[in-house]
């Protein structure tokens, strides 16, 4: 883990928490085989080494699973990463979930949607053997949230 940073202080601006990524503390996420990020108004595309990784391993297990049974790989779609405390405040005026000490806030946080696997409802059920396969392994929490998405937090 860079810096052995466990998890970044929350950040004012967008500016303050590119100054981590510049200063080698946080990774750029940018969309590839694995996953797509949606746009993203409310945060920014950065996480710590570690959550990263989780990121990857993710993707390599649902993508091991897909090639397993057979089916087609849909890569899943990235909806939040790192959020500054500007961006919260602006998101808590019109979303109800949002709080004031998001998780978001520590670079390690990511929401996945489950309603953009569409259809496929046997690559969504492959996905999610393997965040659960990673939540049992103590990688990470997860939280449902009906608004369309999985909240992760990376350990």
């Amino acid at each position: 883990r860079a810096y052995g940073y466990d998890a970044i202080n929350p950040k004012e601006s967008f500016e303050d928490v590119e100054a981590f990524y510049e200063a080698g503390i946080l990774e750029k996420i940018d969309s590839n085989a694995f996953y797509t990020l949606d746009k993203m108004n409310y945060s920014a595309p950065y996480l710590l080494p570690a959550a990263a990784e989780f990121l990857q391993d993710l993707g390599m297990r649902y993508a091991e699973k897909c090639a397993a049974e057979g089916v087609k790989y849909y890569p899943f779609e990235i909806t939040s990463i790192t959020r500054c405390t500007g961006s919260v405040k602006k998101l808590r005026r019109g979303n109800r979930n949002a709080i004031e000490n998001s998780a978001h806030l520590r670079g390690k946080t990511v929401d996945i949607s489950y309603r953009k696997f569409y259809s496929q409802t046997k690559q969504l059920n492959l996905f999610v053997d393997a965040l659960y396969e990673l939540k049992s392994e103590g990688r990470c929490f997860v939280k449902y949230e009906r608004t369309g998405c999985l909240h992760i937090t990376a350990r």
